[in-house]
């Protein structure tokens, strides 16, 4: 019996303690929301645009000019300058007259430049020389004095004929002399060569080359003095007189 009333003894005593106690109540904690901290924001860089180098323009191509055609020169000495303009032009070239002064003279091409069977381009330019006279001599001036007598004027000279001393130099001469009267017609190396009838032509020949002889002559017919073909060096002459005798 006595051990029944101790328990319940103990047992009520641990209940006035607990009672007896104060109760700390639990804290209690506040969520506080954590605070984001913003991210910088990014500046966005424009993207560099790499320069596209600009297109060269291709240059035409550049022509390469045709080559001219190469011609000779003819000869055309001691013919007019009408008929060796038209000489020179039906070869491909073109003609320039220059007049030279002289005391006597006849109204022929003296002299060319460039010298016959000189080969040029097409189009290129040939010099004919032609003698137009001597030049005038100034009047003096008058003066008072006695009068005088006017001297008749002197009686026109004849111009020289042609020779074999006038022959080009580096070339051959035939010095054609007509006897008849009507003109004759010559050919010699593809040109042909009008000598007027009782009257002379010295024809230039290039030295060195073959070549033969025909003539022609209205009323008389062909003539071929010789029947070549000749070949000349430079500074020959002949001369040939068909009807002589």
């Amino acid at each position: 019996m006595k051990r029944r009333m101790a328990f319940v003894f103990l047992i009520a005593l641990v209940v006035l303690v607990a009672c007896a106690t104060p109760t700390t109540p639990a804290p209690t904690f506040t969520q506080v929301p954590p605070t984001a901290t913003p991210l910088p924001t990014a500046t966005p860089v424009p993207p560099t645009a790499t320069p596209i180098p600009p297109t060269a323009t291709p240059l035409p191509p550049t022509a390469t000019p045709t080559p001219k055609p190469k011609v000779n020169v003819p000869s055309v000495t001691f013919q007019s300058f009408e008929n060796a303009s038209k000489m020179i032009e039906s070869a491909g070239l073109k003609a320039e007259k220059v007049e030279e002064k002289a005391d006597a003279c006849i109204s022929v091409v003296n002299r060319q430049d460039p010298m016959p069977g000189t080969e040029l381009e097409q189009d290129s330019t040939v010099k004919l020389y032609l003698c137009v006279g001597p030049t005038p001599t100034p009047k003096p001036t008058a003066t008072q004095g006695p009068t005088s007598t006017p001297k008749p004027p002197p009686s026109p000279t004849s111009p020289p004929l042609p020779s074999c001393k006038d022959t080009p130099p580096g070339m051959a001469g035939l010095l054609w002399i007509n006897q008849f009267d009507g003109d004759a017609t010559i050919t010699i190396v593809d040109h042909e060569y009008r000598v007027p009838g009782n009257s002379r032509m010295l024809i230039p020949i290039p030295a060195g080359k073959k070549f033969v002889i025909d003539a022609f002559i209205p009323g008389v017919g062909r003539l071929r003095p010789a029947p070549g073909p000749f070949t000349w060096d430079a500074g020959y002459c002949e001369v040939w007189s068909p009807g002589r005798g």
